[in-house]
């Protein structure tokens, strides 16, 4: 299916969901559904930039629609390539099961996603760049520093160690 448009057309973000452990620095799950404004040809490419505050491991295990697809991280960034095999779809639900590692300190926040399809030779399909948030995960445990009344956690950490301190920094 060819690309008839010169100009990018818009992606509707339906929903990201944040489904896997929002444990800090646990490894989590992410599903995402897309709506592309274009038919998206087969062997496109769907690039997502992800927040910088996530950590991107060095393998990642992504379905589309049900299918397992192929997908690379760019060196270095937080962006990856995610190869399309189904032809002229419009209505797509990422889950991206594997290479994903929530921020090591807290309370954290995902926002700041960009998705873009393109074609086989790199040709910009339809694109969307979103700032709402998706996702705040408060700390529940291991605080290393409180509000001034300390009934709220304002940063916290994922070990033993920066609980130890934080209380014995507070008694």
């Amino acid at each position: 299916m060819p690309v008839i448009n010169s100009q990018r057309g818009g992606v509707e973000i339906v929903t990201i969901l944040h489904t896997g452990s929002k444990e800090l620095s646990a490894k989590t799950v992410l599903d995402i559904k897309l709506k592309s404004q274009n038919p998206i040809p087969a062997n496109s490419r769907l690039t997502i930039l992800f927040p910088n505050n996530l950590v991107l491991l060095s393998e990642f295990k992504v379905q589309v629609n049900g299918v397992n697809e192929t997908a690379v991280q760019n060196a270095d960034s937080y962006i990856i390539n995610v190869q399309l095999s189904s032809a002229g779809e419009q209505n797509f639900d990422v889950i991206i099961q594997e290479g994903l590692q929530n921020p090591p300190e807290g309370p954290y926040s995902l926002q700041g996603f960009s998705f873009e399809f393109q074609t086989e030779s790199g040709a910009g399909i339809d694109f969307a760049n979103n700032d709402d948030i998706f996702s705040v995960v408060n700390c529940e445990g291991f605080c290393s520093l409180c509000s001034p009344s300390l009934s709220d956690c304002t940063s916290c950490g994922a070990d033993i160690f920066t609980q130890v301190v934080s209380y014995l920094s507070q008694n």
